[in-house]
């Protein structure tokens, strides 16, 4: 197999294009080829189950980073230490107590549907998980509390120090449209998102071959540094 062109400088030395492999959860190591506006990546195994609640990992991961609303993301400073900071779509999100997160949703995101992204969204889509494949990632969640459109509190049973990194920052911490999922049977998806909300949209999926990821023109957040994430799947590099 030919190895696809590889700009170190490009990904390397850009900041923008560092912040958009974070964003995806991409590792330099999977890059093939930085070409233009277009990045292309190497995706070990297909998607399955795009659905939070019954994911398997992987390429999946990246496509919902990509498409669903999380309200924390990691990021890590010069020191390689890491930590966890609001995300584009919420205006703050503070620790008030060790059993109590309170946070202010951004207005103006919109799922693919027209509908704007609330409260509402965020207390099923974590709630959600308690019943599902994934509930050990969210292992102390009691409720959300809704407060109104914009604003809530995530509260819990107990401390637990990991909340963050296992459920509100990570893939178990994506956001679905509550009204497009109830209405799916037994309330779950596979790989036909209900519903998206993100810098990128999946614009096409060829089984076994590849995921193509197109920026989205309506998001207000900050724009990606590529235009288009094509995820090529080589399971086997020989």
């Amino acid at each position: 197999m030919t190895t696809l062109p590889l700009s170190r400088r490009t990904i390397l030395q850009s900041t923008a294009a560092l912040a958009t492999l974070s964003l995806l959860g991409i590792r330099p190591g999977q890059v093939l080829a930085a070409d233009g506006g277009v990045l292309t990546v190497r995706m070990e195994a297909d998607i399955q189950v795009l659905d939070p609640g019954y994911m398997i990992g992987g390429a999946e991961t990246s496509v919902q980073y990509a498409t669903l609303p999380r309200l924390a993301v990691p990021v890590q400073d010069k020191a390689g230490q890491w930590s966890f900071v609001a995300s584009d779509y919420v205006d703050k999100i503070t620790q008030d107590d060790p059993t109590h997160i309170s946070f202010t949703l951004k207005k103006g995101f919109k799922w693919s549907s027209g509908k704007e992204l609330t409260t509402e969204d965020v207390k099923y889509s974590f709630e959600r998980m308690l019943k599902s494949d994934w509930k050990a990632r969210w292992p102390t969640l009691d409720h959300v509390e809704v407060k109104d459109d914009t604003s809530g509190v995530i509260v819990l049973s107990k401390p637990f120090a990991a909340t963050f990194l296992m459920g509100i920052a990570s893939e178990s911490g994506s956001i679905v449209p509550k009204t497009a999922t109830e209405a799916l049977k037994d309330q779950k998806f596979t790989t036909e998102l209900p519903g998206q909300c993100g810098p990128y949209t999946l614009t096409e999926w060829t089984p076994k071959q590849r995921i193509v990821l197109k920026v989205n023109p309506d998001y207000p957040g900050t724009k990606p540094a590529f235009a288009e994430v094509r995820f090529i799947n080589i399971e086997d590099l020989n």
